[in-house]
This record gives structure tokens, sequence and C-alpha cells, in this order.
């Protein structure tokens, strides 16, 4: 019985959303509305979230599933010429105060108190996102910048920055668009994602387990994490509206066109409301909820007439430099220490491992497209019985290709969806009484897939090989 249980009930729509690939209808007995209206208002508004969230993995892997998987790959050069921001706790961050600066209207506010914090290095500024641009419009240089966009169109915050970015460091997420490391001509750091599947299987500290920050929907969620993993013992809020403020979705800076569309009404710092769009809301609630498992580390909303972030509290900001900032220690050499290297050794091992599993790779695939060919031929010949047989030789193929390291870590990633989609119709077909009906569906659904996997393979073959040397080349580097 699911009952009040929340966890047992996301967990219950969760499952039965999985086993669904086509439209859904869901019947009400007007009965039960009647005599269990609060119990079927409050099973109706999870079922509405947990749709809801599975249209937005839906929709977010298929615009990014390949985006992620090749900008890794590409961007490994410099993840392996650059710090590891998250290695060895390097930093003299412990016990200290960061303010994490986003790009909503109400940075326009503070633009001047956050000048005098910097001259006074009373807490350390990261800068997320777009709020670089109105914070170098002012002629404020941020103790750090972060970004991790993995579109193309994250360039454009570089080209703003332009010969700025000499000025201050770029910490950048592993999976950021390939395109834009090459514009930022200052000091870099990276801080490997949780979407990357190429540096977590080639890098290993030495000393320590590896650190990663979870992939969110915009880049103050990320640096709110690196924050929190960093040491830093509170986190001030500076522009993080959520919300519109007099019409104005994102700060003075931002160079592009914003049209608030909200008609969304949520609490407000104030204790009243103030008008958002979902986009904004989700990311709020995703805020909330990496907040609520930070719980040793104090966090303050500063933002004017933003939206109330639960797990904060709100003060404003001249106050709290009054009452708080007071001490000097931020240093903005902070980031000029020694390089990290990773354990060589184990990059070898890995290496190696790789180019075994792709030299192996095209061989499996080939396996199991003759396989395929053959069910279609014994099908079109009414041969259904060893068809059959066929079916337990495709599985125990499959099951020998997802353990290629090299399908795991590339190819399968980049078809996430499709192969979610291939694992619910083989899941499905299981049921299939039509012997014809059955091999028409492993034919098109393996077919389908395979052929995305074949495409992906050929962009990613000179990618690969150009990994595989720098990586070649930096354990030889290491080791003399």
């Amino acid at each position: 019985s699911i009952g009040n249980d929340i966890k047992k009930r996301n967990e219950f729509f969760s499952d039965i959303l999985k086993k669904i690939q086509h439209n859904l209808l869901v019947v009400e007995l007007p009965i039960h509305k009647k005599l269990y209206n609060d119990i079927y208002k409050d099973y109706k508004e999870t079922f509405s979230k947990v749709i809801a969230g599975k249209k937005g993995y839906v929709r977010t892997n298929y615009a990014f599933q390949k985006r992620w998987v090749m900008n890794g790959m590409q961007n490994f050069s410099t993840v392996l010429q650059t710090q590891n921001i998250l290695l060895n706790d390097q930093y003299n961050f412990k016990d200290k105060t960061a303010i994490l600066v986003a790009a909503g209207p109400s940075l326009d506010f503070e633009i001047e108190n956050l000048r005098e914090i910097k001259e006074n290095k009373s807490a350390y500024i990261f800068s997320a996102g777009w709020s670089i641009s109105t914070l170098l419009k002012n002629g404020i240089y941020p103790h750090a910048f972060t970004s991790y966009d993995p579109t193309v169109h994250n360039t454009k915050i570089f080209k703003v920055i332009g010969e700025e970015s000499e000025k201050f460091p770029l910490v950048f997420g592993s999976t950021i668009g390939h395109e834009t490391l090459s514009y930022f001509k200052g000091p870099k750091l990276h801080m490997i994602t949780s979407q990357d599947t190429t540096a977590p299987f080639y890098l290993k500290s030495k000393d320590e387990s590896m650190r990663y920050v979870m992939d969110a929907p915009n880049i103050a969620v990320i640096t709110l994490q690196l924050l929190v993993l960093l040491g830093f013992k509170r986190v001030i809020l500076v522009g993080q509206n959520f919300a519109y403020s007099k019409g104005k979705a994102i700060s003075d800076g931002y160079v592009g066109n914003v049209v608030a569309r909200g008609k969304l009404e949520v609490p407000d710092v104030y204790g009243g409301t103030v008008e958002t769009e979902k986009k904004f809301n989700d990311m709020r609630v995703t805020m909330e909820h990496f907040i609520e498992k930070f719980a040793n580390v104090e966090f303050i909303n500063t933002t004017r007439n933003g939206a109330m972030i639960k797990g904060t509290s709100f003060k404003h900001l001249d106050e709290l430099m009054q009452d708080d900032l007071i001490e000097s220690f931020a240093d903005d050499n902070w980031y000029k220490s020694e390089s990290i290297n990773y354990d060589v050794n184990f990059m070898e091992k890995q290496m190696e491992k790789m180019q075994n599993d792709y030299e192996n790779i095209s061989t499996e695939l080939t396996k199991i497209k003759d396989i395929v060919r053959k069910v279609k031929s014994l099908a079109i010949n009414g041969n259904f019985k060893q068809a059959e047989t066929m079916y337990a030789k495709l599985s125990g193929l499959f099951g020998v290709m997802k353990k290629n390291v090299y399908f795991n870590r590339f190819i399968m990633p980049m078809n996430r969806l499709y192969y979610d989609l291939f694992l619910l119709d083989v899941e499905e077909n299981k049921h299939e009484k039509n012997p014809m009906k059955k091999a028409e569906n492993i034919v098109n659904t393996l077919g389908k897939f395979l052929f995305e996997c074949e495409k992906d393979m050929k962009k990613a073959k000179p990618i690969y090989e150009k990994i595989q040397t720098q990586v070649g080349n930096y354990i030889i580097d290491s080791k003399s």
C-alpha cells in the first residue's frame, strides 16, 4: 500500500511511466474524487509532477545527449592542461564566506556593494554565467567566473568578456560547449560534471576520491554545489531572483532579448508574491533541493524583489556588510597554486583498456547486425522457430557489447534516449504473441539503435584517437 508515503507514491508513478511509451489515458472514478477529495488532489499533484519530470528528462536528453559526450571528449585536452579545482583542498576557502552572483535583475541594485566587498576583501565573489557581463560593465573583477552551458550559444558570453578575460580565472564545467574555451585567454580551472563520460574514466587522484558537480538547469545551481564542495561555510546569494522585477528577467549586462512570459505567482522574500515563469521556478526548486542537502552550510539570500528560496534566510546585502562582512581575507591570487597531477599509472591502464575495447567494438556490432539480418530473413520465410533461437544469441551478443567500455563511455551515452526506448521495446516484445510482429519489432527497434550508434562512431573516431594521443603524451611527460 502506498498510503501517504510520498516517496512510495513517487516511485509508483515513476514505475508506471517507465513502462509506457505511447499515450496514457487516466480514468477517474467520480465516487473516489467525492469521498477522498484531499487524497485525490495529492495523488493528482504528485502524478502531474512526475509526468513533468519525465517530460523534462526526455527533452533535456534529446537536446544534449550528444553534446554532453562530444564536449567532454573535445574538452579533455584542456582538462589535462588545467587544475581540477576540487582536488586536494588546495585553496584556502575552508570556513570562509563566498558570494554567488547571478544575473537576475536585482543585481543592478548591488553593484556598489559588490565593489566595496571586493575592495575590502571581505568575501570571495564567484560570478555565475551572464552576471559577469554586468560586473565587468561596472569595472568589477570577480575572484572567479563560472560557466558550464553545453551549447554553442555559450560563446556569446565569452565574446562579450573579450580581453578582460585575462584579469580573472574561469572555472569551467568539463562538458561546457567545446567551442567556447578558446575565447577565454585568462587562467582556467576545471570541475568535472556528472554528464562527462570521458574525464571520470581516465582520471583518478593520487590521494583521494574524485569529486564531481551534478548537472543542473542553470549555472547558479552548479556554482552553489562548487562553493559547498570547496569548503565555504557561508554562501550569500546576490541577483538570484528566479522571478521578474518590474518586468525584467535579467540584469542590464545581458546581451540579447529576454521577454517576460510569466503568469505564475510564487512567494517572495518579503512575505508577498512575485511573478515568475515555469523555467525560473524549476531552477528555484532545484536549488532548494541542493540547499536542503547541504545542512552544514549557511545560505543567505540578499536578492531584492526575488522569489523566496527555501533553506535560506533573507537580509539586504548592505545590512550584511555592516554586521558580518568585516574581516579581510579574500586573495585575488587564490588560484595560483601548484598543479595537481593525476595518477598516471591508472591512466595508462585505462588507456590500454579503452583501446582494446575500441578495436573490438566494430566486430561486436557486426555480429549483432548479422543476427538481426538472420532474424529478418527467417521471419520472411516463416521460420519463426529458428528465429526464436536467434533471440537468445542476440541477447548474449548485446550483453557483451554492453560491457565494452568504448560503447559504454562514448557511444551509448550519445544515444541514451534511444537506448531507453530500445530497452522498453524489448521488454514489451517479450509479451508479443504474434511471431511475425515480434520479429519485425526486434529488427526495427534494434536496427534504429544500431544505425544511430554507427553514425556516432564515425563522428567520435578522430576525437577518440586524439584523446588517446593526449593521454599518452601526458603519461610520458609525467614520467620524464
